[in-house]
Parts: C-alpha cells; structure tokens; sequence
C-alpha cells in the first residue's frame, strides 16, 4: 500500500481545554490493562494447554491440539473486537461529553456522538476541536482496527475485502493462487492496536498541555515525556501501511 502523506499536531495548534480532556486520563490505562491482565493471560493459558498435549503425542493429543488452535485463532479475533469496541466508546464518550460542555446550547452535537456512522464521528471531532482526526499519527492503524472489529462483527463483506487489500499481514497464508485465506490476528497486532490508541489519548493530552497559558517547568517536562512515547510507538511492528507519519511529533 503507498504510504498516504499525514501530518503531524504541530506545537502551533491548541484548542480550548474542557473537561473532556481531564476525565479522559483513564484511556490508556484501560487499554494497557485489558492487553496485559485479560488478553495476555487468556492466550497464555491456551497455549499452556497446547503445549501439554504436543507433549503427549498420541493420536487424541493430535485432535486436542488442533482444536485449542482453533480456539485461540477464534480467541484473538473476539479480543481485536473487544479493543475495537473500548476504542469506540472511549471515542464517542469523549466527544460526546465535549459536545455538551462546547455546544450546550445545541444539543444535536451531542446526539451525533450516537449516530453509526465512523466518517459522521470524525467530521463531529473536527467541527468541535478544530483539527481531523487525520493529523493524529495513529489515524491509520485505528481505521485499521475499526475495520477489522467490523469484519469480526460481520464476516465477508467490504471490511474484510478491504483488510484483504490493504493488510495482508493479517492473511499470512494467502497467496497469489488463493485470495480466500482466512482472518489471522496474532497477539503482535493486537499490542500494536494497543499501542495506537494509548498513542491517540497521548497526543490529545499532548495538545491539552499545550493549550494551558501557563506553563511551569513540570509541564513542560510532561510534554517532552509524551513527544518521546508517541514517537517511540511507531512504526508499529506488525500491522502495516503507514504506520503513523515518517515526521516526528515535536515539542
């Protein structure tokens, strides 16, 4: 796929600080936490059991390791799902509560957070903090994620064509005989999914502390710690295209 041209949230762009920006402090964590005690446990105590009939090695031991295979490739596309999903209601929260404190007096801002559409949530994002959801280094791999929750959702249809297009890392057995593989989700991508949006809420907290008239040295010390971790994330090391601008975020 030919890399698309990103730009970056340049130190010149702020926006008026609400409280959306604070109460959003529990994003990434949620997001490690899930990728750390729920996912990374699940897949381990699976593999445990995979390994304890490969060491058997009599003919049941065959089946039985086939079909733990089976449930841990149907495993990690419920949990790409279940990331698709807190990112999504992160998101909407977050826009959502900004539109009530941005737009009071409007309520349909805040009824658009509902709405089902994905290009309709990024338009509302832009109309209420002044920036696309484009410019953010993570754009990509969470259109990436969007689709794929939508393709674990659904099965075949344009989601999953898409993903066959644009990401054939997530199809390690196609080939050029074969455009029928199916969906393979690793636990490598899974962690890159979770490294862009903690990516995402860093650089909104990231334009948060810009935005604040008054900085103090700590401040400015809190914006050298995030322009570290968001460059430090990409380029992502398993899901492809463009993993995030070539420019770094500077301070």
């Amino acid at each position: 796929m030919a890399a698309q041209s990103m730009m970056n949230i340049g130190e010149e762009f702020t926006w008026t600080n609400c409280g959306a920006d604070i109460s959003k402090y529990a994003n990434t964590r949620t997001i490690t936490d899930y990728l750390k005690h729920v996912i990374g446990p699940a897949i381990l105590s699976i593999e445990n059991k995979i390994e304890e009939y490969e060491a058997l090695g009599d003919a049941y031991a065959i089946f039985g390791v086939s079909d733990l295979q089976n449930v841990k490739r149907e495993t990690l596309l419920a949990f790409s799902l279940g990331m698709q999903s807190l990112w999504e209601r992160q998101f909407r929260n977050y826009l959502r509560q900004s539109a009530s404190e941005l737009k009071p007096n409007d309520k349909k801002f805040a009824e658009r957070s509902k709405g089902p559409k994905w290009d309709d949530l990024e338009k509302l994002f832009e109309e209420l903090r002044g920036v696309e959801l484009k410019r953010f280094k993570s754009y990509y791999a969470l259109n990436t994620l969007n689709r794929l929750g939508n393709a674990a959702r659904h099965g075949d249809g344009y989601a999953l064509q898409h993903l066959r297009k644009n990401n054939p890392e997530l199809f390690p057995l196609a080939n050029k005989f074969s455009n029928e593989a199916p969906l393979e989700i690793m636990q490598i991508h899974l962690k890159d999914f979770a490294s862009a949006i903690c990516s995402f809420w860093n650089e909104m907290e990231l334009v948060r502390l810009r935005s604040l008239t008054a900085r103090d040295t700590r401040i400015s010390k809190a914006i050298e710690d995030l322009v570290t971790d968001i460059n430090a994330s990409f380029p992502l090391a398993a899901i492809g295209g463009n993993n995030g601008s070539s420019e770094a975020v500077n301070t």
